[in-house]
C-alpha cells in the first residue's frame, strides 16, 4: 500500500483506526523539527499507545525510540529521553543502534560507568554499529578512569579503519590519559 507522504495526507492518516508507524513517526519527526506542539502531541501520544510487537514489526530501523528520546531532550528533559531508550531496549535487547544512543546519551549526562556497563555485551555484526559501540565503550571507560578503554577505542578502529570517528576517539583518548597522567 503506498501512503501519500503531503503533510496534510499524513495527517488526516492519523484518523484511521490503526495508522501506520511509520506515518505516525514520520508526522512525530516533522513535528519535532517544525515545532509544531499540537500535531507532535498528538503524534506521541498515538505513538506512545501502539503495542511494541507492532512497533518492532514496522520500525525494524528503531526511529520511534529516537523521536520518542528527542522529543523528551527537547523538553529538556534527559531522564524521559534515557527511559524511552531504555524500554526500547529491554523490548529489543539485541537493537544495536537502540544501545549506542542510550550509551551516547547516559555519557552525555555523566553516567559513564552505566554507558560501560550497558556496552559490555556482544556489539552485533554490522562493522559500523560495532565500531560505534567500542568507540562509546572506550569513552565511557576512559572517562570513568579506566585506561583499558584505549584498547576499545584502538578496537574500534581495527574494526573500522576508514571511520575518522574511531581515530579521531583513539586521539582523544590517548590525550586524555597523558593528561591524567601529569
Amino acid at each position: 500500500m503506498e501512503y501519500d507522504t503531503r503533510p496534510q495526507k499524513l495527517t488526516s492518516s492519523l484518523s484511521q483506526d490503526s495508522p501506520p508507524v511509520t506515518v505516525i513517526n514520520t508526522l512525530a519527526a516533522v513535528a519535532l523539527v517544525s515545532s509544531d506542539s499540537d500535531l507532535l502531541e498528538a503524534a506521541i501520544s498515538e505513538l506512545q499507545t501502539i503495542p511494541a510487537a507492532r512497533v518492532i514489526a514496522e520500525d525494524p530501523e528503531a526511529h520511534v525510540p529516537l523521536v520518542l528520546s528527542t522529543n523528551a531532550l527537547n523538553a529538556s528533559d534527559p531522564e524521559e529521553a534515557i527511559a524511552a531508550l531504555q524500554t526500547a531496549l529491554h523490548t529489543v535487547p539485541t537493537d544495536h543502534i537502540t544501545r549506542n544512543r542510550l550509551a551516547s546519551l547516559l555519557i552525555s549526562n555523566e553516567r559513564v560507568e552505566e554507558a560501560a556497563e550497558l556496552l559490555n555485551v556482544e556489539l552485533g555484526r554490522d562493522v559500523g554499529v560495532k565500531s560505534e559501540g567500542m568507540r562509546l565503550r572506550g569513552i565511557a571507560k576512559i572517562l570513568a578512569g579506566d585506561e583499558g578503554g584505549l584498547s576499545d577505542l584502538e578496537g574500534a578502529v581495527r574494526v573500522c579503519p576508514w571511520d575518522v570517528k574511531g581515530m579521531e576517539g583513539v586521539a582523544w583518548g590517548r590525550k586524555i590519559l597523558d593528561e591524567l597522567k601529569e
